[in-house]
Protein backbone atom coordinates (compact mmCIF):
# COMPACT_ATOMS: atom_id res chain seq x y z
CA UNK A 1 0.00 0.00 0.00
CA UNK A 2 2.68 2.05 0.79
CA UNK A 3 4.06 2.10 -3.00
CA UNK A 4 0.33 2.64 -3.91
CA UNK A 5 0.27 5.90 -1.72
CA UNK A 6 3.46 6.98 -3.75
CA UNK A 7 2.53 6.05 -7.18
CA UNK A 8 -1.12 8.00 -6.58
CA UNK A 9 0.97 11.25 -4.96
CA UNK A 10 -1.56 10.98 -2.08
CA UNK A 11 -1.15 10.42 1.73
CA UNK A 12 -0.70 6.76 2.91
CA UNK A 13 -3.88 7.52 5.22
CA UNK A 14 -6.14 7.93 2.03
CA UNK A 15 -4.90 4.87 0.72
CA UNK A 16 -5.29 2.61 4.24
CA UNK A 17 -8.50 4.06 4.92
CA UNK A 18 -9.80 2.82 1.59
CA UNK A 19 -7.59 -0.55 1.82
CA UNK A 20 -9.86 -1.11 5.13
CA UNK A 21 -13.10 0.13 3.12
CA UNK A 22 -12.35 -2.34 0.33
CA UNK A 23 -11.66 -5.76 2.64
CA UNK A 24 -14.66 -4.73 5.07
CA UNK A 25 -16.87 -4.88 2.21
CA UNK A 26 -15.46 -7.43 -0.14
CA UNK A 27 -15.31 -10.77 1.60
CA UNK A 28 -12.79 -11.47 -0.64
CA UNK A 29 -10.28 -9.69 0.38
CA UNK A 30 -7.89 -9.23 3.13
CA UNK A 31 -5.89 -6.90 4.40
CA UNK A 32 -2.87 -8.11 5.95
CA UNK A 33 -0.16 -7.03 7.13
CA UNK A 34 -0.22 -3.79 5.31
CA UNK A 35 -1.15 -5.54 2.09
CA UNK A 36 -4.73 -6.19 0.27
CA UNK A 37 -4.65 -10.17 -0.49
CA UNK A 38 -7.44 -11.88 -2.86
CA UNK A 39 -8.70 -15.32 -2.04
CA UNK A 40 -7.55 -15.72 -6.24
CA UNK A 41 -3.92 -14.93 -5.04
CA UNK A 42 -4.77 -17.27 -2.19
CA UNK A 43 -5.93 -19.89 -4.67
CA UNK A 44 -3.10 -19.94 -6.33
CA UNK A 45 -0.41 -20.67 -3.11
CA UNK A 46 -2.83 -23.12 -2.26
CA UNK A 47 -2.09 -24.60 -5.44
CA UNK A 48 1.66 -24.26 -5.01
CA UNK A 49 1.66 -25.51 -1.93
CA UNK A 50 -0.26 -28.39 -3.15
CA UNK A 51 2.60 -29.19 -5.80
CA UNK A 52 5.27 -29.35 -3.22
CA UNK A 53 3.35 -31.09 -0.45
CA UNK A 54 3.03 -33.90 -2.94
CA UNK A 55 6.35 -33.75 -3.57
CA UNK A 56 7.92 -34.22 -0.07
CA UNK A 57 4.70 -35.02 1.56
CA UNK A 58 4.29 -32.83 4.57
CA UNK A 59 4.55 -29.00 5.46
CA UNK A 60 4.27 -26.75 8.48
CA UNK A 61 2.70 -23.58 8.52
CA UNK A 62 5.01 -22.10 10.32
CA UNK A 63 7.82 -22.67 7.38
CA UNK A 64 5.13 -21.52 4.72
CA UNK A 65 4.54 -18.39 7.00
CA UNK A 66 7.60 -17.23 6.66
CA UNK A 67 8.03 -17.91 2.97
CA UNK A 68 5.40 -15.85 2.10
CA UNK A 69 5.73 -13.25 4.70
CA UNK A 70 2.00 -13.84 5.73
CA UNK A 71 0.59 -14.50 9.87
CA UNK A 72 0.65 -18.21 10.47
CA UNK A 73 -2.69 -17.92 12.01
CA UNK A 74 -4.07 -16.08 9.23
CA UNK A 75 -2.43 -18.73 6.67
CA UNK A 76 -3.57 -21.53 8.69
CA UNK A 77 -6.76 -20.61 8.08
CA UNK A 78 -6.85 -20.15 4.80
CA UNK A 79 -5.22 -23.43 3.90
CA UNK A 80 -7.78 -25.24 6.31
CA UNK A 81 -10.36 -23.51 3.82
CA UNK A 82 -8.63 -24.84 0.94
CA UNK A 83 -8.06 -29.07 2.12
CA UNK A 84 -9.68 -31.16 0.06
CA UNK A 85 -10.43 -28.29 -2.76
CA UNK A 86 -7.31 -27.18 -3.50
CA UNK A 87 -4.80 -28.82 -1.17
CA UNK A 88 -4.59 -33.01 -1.71
CA UNK A 89 -3.65 -33.09 2.04
CA UNK A 90 -5.12 -33.38 5.79
CA UNK A 91 -4.10 -31.88 8.95
CA UNK A 92 -2.12 -33.85 11.45
CA UNK A 93 -4.24 -34.71 14.09
CA UNK A 94 -1.12 -33.99 16.81
CA UNK A 95 0.16 -31.14 15.48
CA UNK A 96 -2.29 -28.99 13.69
CA UNK A 97 0.18 -26.64 12.19
CA UNK A 98 1.21 -29.61 9.73
CA UNK A 99 0.15 -30.42 6.56
CA UNK A 100 0.47 -34.43 5.23
CA UNK A 101 -0.66 -36.46 2.58
CA UNK A 102 -1.79 -40.24 2.78
CA UNK A 103 1.21 -41.16 0.62
CA UNK A 104 3.79 -39.58 3.25
CA UNK A 105 1.99 -41.61 6.31
CA UNK A 106 1.86 -44.45 4.43
CA UNK A 107 5.59 -44.41 3.69
CA UNK A 108 6.61 -43.45 6.75
CA UNK A 109 4.38 -45.87 8.29
CA UNK A 110 6.64 -48.71 5.83
CA UNK A 111 9.83 -47.34 6.94
CA UNK A 112 8.65 -47.90 10.79
CA UNK A 113 7.56 -51.57 9.75
CA UNK A 114 10.94 -52.16 7.89
CA UNK A 115 12.95 -51.54 10.88
CA UNK A 116 10.95 -52.84 13.83
CA UNK A 117 10.50 -56.22 11.37
CA UNK A 118 14.67 -56.03 11.59
CA UNK A 119 15.22 -55.82 14.95
CA UNK A 120 15.66 -59.03 17.21
CA UNK A 121 16.72 -58.14 20.10
CA UNK A 122 15.16 -55.68 22.89
CA UNK A 123 16.11 -52.10 21.64
CA UNK A 124 16.01 -48.39 22.86
CA UNK A 125 13.04 -46.09 20.75
CA UNK A 126 15.25 -43.50 21.09
CA UNK A 127 18.14 -44.87 19.52
CA UNK A 128 15.62 -46.22 16.79
CA UNK A 129 14.02 -42.89 16.26
CA UNK A 130 17.79 -40.73 16.49
CA UNK A 131 19.31 -43.57 14.22
CA UNK A 132 16.51 -43.72 12.00
CA UNK A 133 15.72 -40.34 11.33
CA UNK A 134 12.19 -40.56 12.44
CA UNK A 135 10.27 -37.90 14.21
CA UNK A 136 9.47 -39.48 17.43
CA UNK A 137 5.67 -38.76 18.06
CA UNK A 138 4.98 -39.91 14.78
CA UNK A 139 6.93 -43.03 15.22
CA UNK A 140 5.25 -43.72 18.75
CA UNK A 141 1.76 -43.05 17.03
CA UNK A 142 2.32 -45.46 13.88
CA UNK A 143 4.20 -47.88 15.70
CA UNK A 144 2.00 -48.30 18.69
CA UNK A 145 -0.96 -48.34 15.67
CA UNK A 146 0.45 -51.46 13.82
CA UNK A 147 1.31 -53.60 17.42
CA UNK A 148 -2.49 -52.99 17.65
CA UNK A 149 -3.69 -54.17 14.62
CA UNK A 150 -1.26 -57.13 14.78
CA UNK A 151 1.07 -55.48 11.38
CA UNK A 152 3.98 -56.06 13.37
CA UNK A 153 4.49 -58.18 16.63
CA UNK A 154 6.03 -56.92 19.84
CA UNK A 155 5.31 -54.06 22.21
CA UNK A 156 7.05 -50.77 23.35
CA UNK A 157 7.76 -50.41 27.07
CA UNK A 158 8.70 -47.32 29.30
CA UNK A 159 7.62 -43.65 29.17
CA UNK A 160 7.93 -42.02 25.76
Amino acid sequence: MSDLATNLNVDYSHVEYQAQQLAKHDSNVHLVLGQLINSKYLDDVADQLNEKLQVVGTLSISTLAKDYNLPSEFLSEEIIKRLGKFIEGFQDEHDPKVILTPAYISRYRARIRGVLTGISMPMSVSLIVKEFGFEGRMFFNLAEEMIRDNTIKGSITGGR
